[in-house]
């Protein structure tokens, strides 16, 4: 994936699946909260567990803001563009053909849309380091990367350090999308 836009992509990839995440990583934190009163170990530990699942939660309502306000910030078309792209997951020749375009129009609109995704994104302050900081370490981001990464035959190059295992509340699906909601 380009350097400039790599991010957008995984934004959008991953945006589907961002309110069930903040569900299940809210679910976990009252999971642990509840569990407080009967644990027997650090309670400091405990209420570090469940400062994380809240941080995950507040990253999580954050890539969904960022992402709403750019889709706005763009216009209609493009947005739509950009969510049958990577929402939907469709090919370039799909909607090439629901467009009624030759493959390459459609494929410099779909860039042009996620082009202007980025700039709206880097006017508003969230470029490429943004997201790095923020999601290079998180289970659904990485997988939504890996996951395109495979699509478009790429080595992925966001930075993602995330272990192999689903985010808290996931599971492994056998179709193209990584992780489901349990």
């Amino acid at each position: 994936m380009e350097r400039r836009t790599e991010w957008s992509k995984v934004l959008l990839g991953a945006y589907a699946f961002l309110p069930a995440a903040a569900e299940a990583a809210k679910k976990e934190a009252l999971s642990l909260a509840m569990s407080g009163f009967s644990y027997r170990g650090d309670l400091t530990a405990l209420m570090g567990e469940i400062i994380a699942c809240n941080r995950r939660i507040e990253g999580y309502i954050n890539a969904k803001v960022v992402t709403d306000g750019a889709l706005r910030a763009i216009g209609s078309e493009k947005a739509s563009l950009l969510k049958r792209r990577y929402r939907d997951m469709a090919s370039i020749e799909e909607i090439a053909c629901e467009l009624g375009v030759s493959v390459r129009t459609a494929f410099r609109r779909c860039a042009d849309a996620l082009t202007s995704f980025a700039k709206a994104n880097a006017r508003r302050g969230y470029g490429d380091d943004w997201f790095e900081q923020r999601y290079s370490k998180d289970a659904l981001f990485c997988k939504v990367a890996e996951m395109l990464c495979r699509r478009e035959n790429a080595m992925p190059k966001t930075g993602c350090e995330a272990e192999d295992k689903p985010a808290a509340g996931m599971k492994r699906r056998s179709d193209p999308v990584p992780y489901a909601v349990v």
